[in-house]
């Protein structure tokens, strides 16, 4: 009973496995632009180089320039900060001088010169400048805002990558010894020394151990990924050679 219990958990998780590998097939297919049925060969497995946190604060102080939405964003701040401008000088007197020169049906011409004055009396171009004002408040504080939200964000996938890289450095210590272990108990069930349910025991320890070691790659890739996305370029890792100095 309690074999057949330990089978059919194991089972379970099988299935599971195989569902979950046969989504991401046909969300690799789906992202390379393959048939659905394409399975790509895969050679090697991830590698997940620490990523180099000194760079990458560097990097947020130029972070305005680099994130295409933060450009947009200034753009569009510079260019409401003209029509302010242009709304606040509306509500002065405009004084237009001009000459103006004629000719009638006789052939005859005739000119002068021409003064405006345009008085702003009745509002004083005050609810424009009120309404530009406001634009301009608030593409300030949208680019003021998502400048502070990307930066937060940033420290604190560096915070916890260096957190995840240290436990991956101790998981694949575990690995590497359960690895060893598991080879001597192969050798010693095979002899008859130890039964199975010691030797099921400790082959779970090692994939569930190494199950732990593949979630931890994944998250730190997917840091990387979202690193990416908010330095608005590639993320510098240990051991490669800056930009700058090449």
């Amino acid at each position: 009973a309690t074999n057949l219990t330990d089978v059919t958990g194991s089972q379970q998780k099988i299935d599971d496995a195989q569902r979950k590998q046969a989504q991401n097939w046909h969300d690799l297919d789906t992202l390379l632009g393959l048939d659905p049925r394409a399975r790509p060969k895969l050679v090697g497995d991830a590698d997940v180089p620490p990523i180099d946190a000194a760079r990458v604060r560097e990097l947020m102080k130029d972070l305005p320039h680099r994130r295409p939405d933060l450009v947009a964003l200034e753009a569009g701040y510079r260019s409401e900060e003209e029509k302010y401008r242009s709304a606040v000088l509306a509500q002065f007197p405009v004084l237009t001088v001009g000459y103006n020169r004629q000719r009638d049906t006789s052939g005859i011409y005739s000119g002068g010169l021409a003064v405006s004055l345009s008085l702003p009396i009745l509002n004083g171009s005050r609810g424009n400048i009120a309404i530009e004002k406001a634009t301009r408040e608030r593409l300030y504080d949208d680019y003021q805002g998502r400048v502070a939200a990307a930066q937060s964000e940033i420290d604190a996938i560096l915070d916890d990558s260096a957190l995840a890289e240290h436990q991956l450095a101790q998981v694949r210590e575990s690995v590497a010894e359960l690895t060893r272990l598991s080879a001597r108990s192969q050798a010693a069930f095979s002899a008859g020394n130890i039964d199975m349910l010691t030797y099921a025991t400790q082959r779970d320890a090692l994939l569930s151990k190494r199950l732990e070691e593949l979630g931890i790659e994944q998250a730190l890739l997917e840091q990387q990924v979202s690193l990416q996305s908010l330095l608005g370029g590639e993320v510098p890792v240990q051991g490669t050679i800056p930009e700058s100095d090449r």
